[in-house]
């Protein structure tokens, strides 16, 4: 069987979905039968891999926003024809539709969009809501198999796409391996600090973030600093302005984006992972936080129960003083803060992506042979 999986989203500066579609193609490359071939497609080519070392001269020519580039889309359909794949896996909602030689799956990580577009006020997904509802309906009907990635977005495809129930399956991610730490230069002094990952989408829930930690640093006295790590965007400044009301920017930190190197050294050395996202479909950062041993401080909305279990400390994110009890309580109570450091390690554990490779395989599987 040959298997195509479009490494396209694995840029440089890749966000979740391009991490999972790497972490994913690392392990399944380790688990693939002899008889059988797997190719990535990079958009300039297509090229059969057999080691981790092949996999990683693919990711380095994949350009930015490859994935979104209309000639490496139409390019596609050609590519598979010349190796004669029998399963083409899409790891993104925007996959071909039509003029494909072979079997289809499609990876679909939630359907934000459509659950919460009153958050996503700027995107373009949201402006053009019918048009994304259209393509990823027609997608996923037109798919053999949709992947997702927690029994919530599961739910959510079920509930607003209407696609057959059998169709979907759930292929959890697993922690992050850490790279070789490196303090950030961005960040100045050595007092301990909280930490925070993320795009500044606003249902990340920055600003609440924000407006939450000053209120309880003004109330009790505790010397953190918030750390707020992610790439900067021009349409979602909320939670840089509630700063700079405040008059609070020295504890405030936004370091923009970091290598995986800085980002290891800060999940490493925070005192507290905080989540106030109010909508994921998986929620990987701090899944890495318990990971690392760092106590994670939760918002309780959609999948994050799920995926975190009884070791996280849950929290409202819309309910500013619940929010900022949390802060006090676990910022000046050491043996609360570190209660869920060994349960969360052992938690995170469990999610594996040699596990996730393996489930994956078995779709590749059972949809080569046609059932």
């Amino acid at each position: 069987m040959k298997i195509v999986f479009d490494a396209r989203p694995i840029t440089k500066h890749s966000s979740g979905i391009g991490t999972y579609s790497r972490e994913l193609l690392l392990a399944l490359v380790d688990l693939i039968d002899p008889v059988e071939q797997l190719y990535l497609y990079s958009g300039r080519r297509i090229q059969e891999v057999k080691r981790r070392e092949d996999c990683q001269a693919v990711f380095s020519e994949i350009p930015d926003r490859a994935m979104f580039h209309l000639p490496y889309f139409l390019r596609l359909p050609r590519a598979l024809r010349s190796v004669g794949a029998d399963v083409y896996h899409c790891p993104e909602f925007f996959a071909p539709s039509f003029g494909l030689p072979c079997k289809m799956i499609v990876t679909i990580y939630d359907l934000i969009p459509l659950a919460i577009p009153h958050l996503l006020p700027r995107s373009k997904k949201s402006r053009l809501i019918k048009l994304y509802k259209w393509y990823i309906s027609r997608v996923t009907k037109k798919a053999e198999c949709v992947i997702t990635i927690s029994q919530w977005s599961k739910r959510d495809i079920l509930r607003l796409i209407g696609i057959e129930e059998g169709k979907v399956r759930v292929v959890h991610a697993a922690p992050i391996p850490l790279a070789t730490p490196i303090r950030p230069k961005v960040l100045e002094g050595d007092g301990p600090f909280v930490l925070t990952i993320g795009r500044s989408d606003p249902y990340k829930g920055f600003a609440l973030l924000v407006e939450a930690f000053i209120r309880a640093k003004k109330e009790v006295s505790f010397p953190h600093r918030l750390v707020i790590t992610g790439p900067f965007d021009s349409r979602y400044t909320d939670h840089i302005q509630a700063a700079n009301d405040a008059g609070a920017r020295s504890d405030v930190i936004f370091t923009g984006y970091v290598s995986n190197s800085e980002l290891s050294w800060l999940l490493q050395h925070a005192d507290l992972y905080v989540h106030p996202s109010l909508y994921e479909g998986f929620g990987l950062p701090p899944l890495d936080a318990l990971a690392c041993g760092t106590p994670v401080l939760s918002s309780n909305r959609t999948c994050l129960p799920e995926i975190l279990g009884q070791h996280a400390h849950f929290v409202d994110p819309e309910d500013p003083e619940e929010f900022r009890s949390a802060f006090q309580m676990l910022l000046t109570d050491e043996k609360r803060r570190t209660s869920f450091v060994q349960s969360g390690k052992d938690h995170a554990a469990s999610y594996s992506w040699r596990r996730a490779a393996e489930q994956t395989l078995d779709i590749y599987r059972e949809v080569g042979r046609g059932g």
